[in-house]
């Protein structure tokens, strides 16, 4: 009997220490799956976090490469609108000197034709006809200094933008200069001072 009760002890106590070390394995795997789960978690984490700081990069960069297209669209539209302000500018100043030529050319003629009216009417002995005509030639002479006031002006204007205009604009912008030879106007205004020295010098036969 007593042997029997020492054979089940001994079976009872290799019984408890085969299921202390299956636990003692549960543990050790438990703990194992634990820091497995961890390394995995980590590494995963990493690389999931990785894959969203490369899209972000390239999500910035495309923002970026889209913001610098923008930008470099706007600065050439801006320089574009600047250059053809500028070609319109000279191009209205070629006009401009190409009008008051065609209009200065025509005022020593007409100053000249006034004199020999004012000859004719000196000769014939009227005062105010003969006042009148020397008040045309007068006024045509100031024209002439009005319109190349004119000429020189815009030319001024003319050469001063065109320092500002790049040169791939040049094809589109007029050459300023003078279609012709300005008639001179000292010869005239010599001949209306002589005319109006003679009136004065023979008033009373007027």
């Amino acid at each position: 009997m007593a042997k029997k009760q020492a054979v089940d002890t001994k079976q009872t106590i290799v019984k408890l220490k085969l299921e202390m070390n299956s636990l003692e394995i549960e543990k050790n795997t438990f703990v194992l799956l634990i820091f497995a789960g961890l390394f995995i978690y980590a590494f995963v984490y990493r690389f999931i976090d990785k894959s969203n700081e490369e899209e972000r990069k390239a999500k910035e960069a495309a923002r970026k490469e889209k913001d610098d297209d923008e930008r470099e669209r706007k600065e050439k539209e801006a320089f574009h609108s600047k250059m053809m302000g500028i070609v319109e500018v000279l191009n209205n100043q070629v006009t401009s000197v190409i009008k008051l030529y065609d209009q200065i050319i025509d005022t020593i003629p007409f100053a000249n034709n006034a004199l020999d009216n004012a000859e004719d009417e000196f000769r014939g002995g009227f005062f105010a006809p003969f006042w009148d005509e020397i008040e045309t030639a007068t006024n045509q002479l100031a024209s002439y200094n009005n319109y190349l006031h004119g000429i020189n002006s815009c030319m001024a204007q003319y050469w001063k933008y065109i320092q500002d205009l790049d040169e791939t604009y040049n094809s589109q912008v007029k050459l300023c200069v003078l279609p012709g030879k300005l008639p001179d106007p000292i010869a005239v205004a010599n001949r209306l001072a002589k005319i109006v020295r003679m009136a004065q010098k023979n008033f009373e036969s007027l």
